[in-house]
C-alpha cells in the first residue's frame, strides 16, 4: 500500500469519526441513505468542512509525533565519527 492510499484511509477513517462527534442526537435518528449527502444544508456542510479540519490536524500530529521518534531534537544528537 502506497503512502497516498494510507493517508486516504487514515483520512476517510477520521473524516467519518469525527463527522459523528460532531453530529447531534437529532442527525443521528434520520435515516442515512449515503454517508455523505449530495447537497448537504449549510449546517451540515459546516459541520463536513468542521470534520475534516480536524481530520487534517489529526493527522498532521501524527505525522509530527512520528517523526519525532526518528529524528533528535537540536542538541541532543550523539555525534560520533
Amino acid at each position: 500500500m502506497s503512502l497516498q492510499e494510507k493517508f486516504v484511509q487514515d483520512f476517510e477513517r477520521l473524516l467519518v469519526q469525527y463527522q459523528q462527534a460532531l453530529s447531534t442526537d437529532d442527525d443521528q435518528a434520520l435515516p442515512k441513505t449515503s454517508r455523505f449527502p449530495e447537497n448537504p444544508s449549510q449546517t451540515e456542510r459546516k459541520r463536513l468542512v468542521s470534520a475534516a479540519r480536524l481530520a487534517l490536524l489529526d493527522l498532521e500530529s501524527r505525522e509530527q509525533g512520528d517523526s519525532a521518534k526518528w529524528y533528535a531534537r537540536p542538541g541532543e544528537a550523539d555525534w560520533g565519527c
